[in-house]
């Protein structure tokens, strides 16, 4: 196993076919879905975390996996931070079921450039709070237009919904929600 941190933002971890085999990973196999994938990728960071320093907390992080000639693989982590100016999206949900089956599709589909969501309860109902990583053309935020009103984009709503609303899931509501009711 070679872990070179390429900078600040980036790490590299490449592996044999011994350290694939020690960490029960099958290239072919390897899905970030898969708890025991998760589980290798984490083992991996917290070891170059000790080795390098490189935190990926604070950010999204992007994984890739490209296999390598000698039956491993070569892992790259790139930080990716959250977007500076950028006031997250803010929609209402009247009903329950309609948070869910928006949250489930997108954290399926949109989830990795979706920062940060979380959701509140406000006046009897749902609010989600999205911040997303695609603010040029914020696919993932109107995505759930369709599963709930869109009542602002700007730090005031954000202010109102931290103030005002209780809290039921803090910065991982999306993937909260897809984890339990996918």
């Amino acid at each position: 196993m070679e872990i070179t941190l390429q900078s600040d933002a980036k790490l590299k971890i490449s592996l044999d076919r011994q350290d694939m085999d020690d960490l029960g990973l099958v290239y072919k196999n390897m899905d970030y879905s898969d708890k025991s994938t998760r589980q290798a990728l984490t083992s991996l960071l917290r070891r170059a975390g000790e080795e390098t320093g490189f935190s990926p907390l604070g950010a999204k992080l992007f994984i890739e996996v490209y296999k390598s000639g000698d039956g491993g693989c070569n892992i790259f982590f790139t930080r990716i931070p959250a977007p500076k100016g950028v006031a997250p999206a803010i929609f209402e949900f009247d009903e329950l079921n309609d948070l869910i089956d928006g949250a489930v599709k997108a954290s399926a589909l949109y989830g990795h450039r979706i920062y940060r969501s979380s959701l509140y309860r406000l006046n009897g109902k749902y609010r989600l709070m999205v911040s997303c990583l695609d603010y040029a053309d914020r696919l993932s935020a109107y995505f759930l237009s369709e599963y709930g009103e869109k009542l602002c984009e700007d730090e005031l709503g954000a202010a109102i919904c931290a103030e005002h609303g209780e809290e039921l899931i803090a910065e991982t509501a999306l993937e909260t929600l897809a984890k339990y009711f996918s």
